[in-house]
């Protein structure tokens, strides 16, 4: 499999130049042309003018900066200016996910206070000991974590506006 992949890329290394005439339009050879019939890549497009040595020594890589890119456009999730709030909303679970599973899956971000998982609705609500902890979970795991094969919707949790011990948590939107 090796071979055929490396004789594949030599392949393509090797190929015929493109004829000039047929991209005009004007080749009169046909099938006994020796020259490749096929449009050019768009001179425009940086990938189009990729040098190896650039690529390997990471200067110049137009494939890296087209990457980048992609990644700066991702959506974000900023947190509340409130440095009281240190807990994250966990929604979109299965029924089968566990409080162990939610353990599991946080516990390297820093100490975990509590986890309230509600299962009727599918979601929980994970409660670290300090805000930085919380931080850096929601900053690995928002659109990047995977549970049980699901990947889950996490957005910064506040409380209700009525104080007191049982009150609940609710999704910041």
């Amino acid at each position: 499999k090796q071979w055929y992949q490396r004789r594949v890329r030599d392949y393509k290394r090797n190929r015929p130049h493109i004829c000039s005439f047929w991209v005009k339009g004007e080749c009169k050879r046909g099938e006994e042309c020796p020259y490749r019939h096929d449009m050019p890549t768009d001179p425009n497009d940086p990938l189009a003018n990729q040098n190896i040595k650039d690529r390997y020594y990471g200067v110049d890589d137009p494939v890296a900066e087209k990457l980048l890119k992609r990644a700066s456009e991702m959506p974000k999730l900023t947190p509340p200016t409130d440095r009281t709030i240190t807990t994250i909303y966990v929604g979109g679970l299965d029924a089968n996910i566990k409080e162990q599973d939610l353990k599991d899956a946080f516990y390297s971000y820093g100490e975990i206070r509590n986890i309230n998982l509600v299962s009727k609705s599918g979601c929980a609500f994970v409660n670290f000991s300090h805000r930085e902890s919380a931080e850096k979970a929601v900053q690995g795991a928002f659109n990047k974590l995977i549970v049980k094969g699901r990947r889950p919707k996490i957005l910064w949790a506040r409380a209700r506006a009525r104080p007191g011990p049982y009150s609940a948590l609710i999704p910041l939107l």
